[in-house]
């Protein structure tokens, strides 16, 4: 994570150790998106992205690499949530 300017952050008492699920090569995790928002409110923008993401501004070649993947874990917490 870097930062450019002078963003507001929001400092507490946060680690930097994310404890989260192994994903596909190159794929971060959910956890460090929750970081990064939780940190830095406003804009953001992640260069040689992999997926879109809402309230991100996403640069790279395959921004749409994980789209059928998404749309098997949407599949899925829909199943979770009606049972």
């Amino acid at each position: 994570m870097s930062a450019r300017g002078r963003p507001v952050l929001q400092l507490s008492n946060q680690t930097t150790a994310l404890s989260g699920i192994r994903r596909e090569h190159s794929r971060k995790p959910e956890e460090f998106y929750a970081l990064v928002d939780q940190l830095c409110p406003g804009s953001k923008v992640e260069l040689f992205s992999r997926q879109e993401r809402q309230g991100w501004q996403v640069f790279g070649t395959e921004t749409d690499k994980f789209l059928p993947l998404l749309a098997e874990e949407a599949d899925s917490k829909e199943d979770e949530e009606q049972c």
